[in-house]
């Protein structure tokens, strides 16, 4: 009776372990991680450059090709200043000495200071040390990351019926048309103004919640610099480029309040500043996946201009 019964106890565990592990390499929740993977096979890799940042960046710098340079794209979507500042602390032995730290400025990143939803501190439990992770739980590591199977509840399902790998990144053309470009524009312009309370971006009136978040971002962006220049790593400050549908929503007062203001404040040190946010070349649409993001192209072209316009920064030190 006893043997029955330790078989059936190993025949549970033994299924369990498969359908967990089986969970975990459904597309449904690759895709959920998929940029904290790419960190996960960079234990004897040190570099030359690297990027910080949110999904802009993501989809911006790809050092494979075109920019022929040791760099690697650290960005996490979405992500703040603070984990920005966070993903350096933990990966930064991977730079050598004197590697360029580009640090991505978006639209609205000094606006953006914490998340919606804890689930969203989920992606940096693969890849951070507990300590530096915002709301930590070692039940929610169990739960979602080492036993996913249990909290996955309804989403079991995926074991029979999964959803599609993410591919964004291979996409090498818009597949958007010109009225779903547009439209595209004005919906993360309607999506930002909801997020961060605004009702109309040449007038803003700061509500408490929006000061206290660019002030608290403009001192994390200053400790980024100043970690970056006192371990002779050298930070330079990137605003990526814009499709010409989606720059026509930002007004100049808004860029020069709200993105450059910011920036000359956190930027003590005076350290480089590249602005690429309307650069002539990069207002086509063909060069993205929509009205925001880059394209494999675009990013191709995009760091191999990030990477020649620092070389001339390099050479004229």
């Amino acid at each position: 009776m006893a043997y029955i019964v330790v078989s059936l106890i190993l025949i549970v565990i033994v299924i369990y372990v498969l359908l967990n592990s089986s969970y975990k390499n459904t597309n449904y929740y690759k895709n959920q991680f998929i940029d904290s993977y790419k960190f996960k096979n960079i234990n004897n890799v040190r570099f030359d450059i690297v990027n910080l940042g949110s999904n802009q960046p993501k989809f911006g710098f790809d050092y494979n090709l075109k920019s022929k340079i040791n760099g690697m794209n650290w960005a996490l979507g979405s992500q703040s200043f603070e984990y920005d500042y966070k993903i350096l602390k933990e990966f930064h032995e991977h730079l050598n000495d004197a590697a360029h730290v580009l640090i991505p400025i978006c639209p609205f990143s000094f606006f953006f200071s914490k998340y919606q939803s804890d689930e969203l501190n989920y992606k940096y439990y693969p890849i951070l040390h507990s300590n530096l992770i915002n709301n930590y739980s070692p039940i929610t590591k169990f739960l979602y990351i080492n036993h996913p199977i249990i909290s996955a509840k309804r989403n079991l399902y995926k074991l029979i019926k999964d959803v599609a790998a993410d591919s964004r990144l291979e996409l090498s053309s818009n597949p958007m048309t010109t009225v779903e470009i547009e439209r595209d524009a004005q919906n993360w312009i309607n999506d930002w103004k909801v997020q961060f309370t605004l009702n109309n971006l040449n007038q803003i009136e700061l509500s408490e919640e929006n000061l206290n978040s660019i002030n608290k971002n403009i001192a994390i962006l200053n400790k980024i610099i100043s970690f970056c220049v006192e371990r002779n790593y050298k930070p330079v400050l990137v605003v990526l480029p814009l499709t010409r549908e989606l720059n026509q929503h930002l007004p100049e007062t808004f860029v020069k309040k709200f993105i450059f203001e910011p920036i000359d404040k956190a930027n003590v040190i005076k350290v480089p500043v590249l602005n690429y946010m309307k650069h002539s070349y990069f207002q086509s649409s063909e060069l993205y996946i929509n009205s925001f993001f880059l394209n494999k192209n675009g990013r191709q072209e995009f760091t191999s201009l990030v990477v020649n316009d620092i070389s001339q920064l390099v050479k004229n030190d």
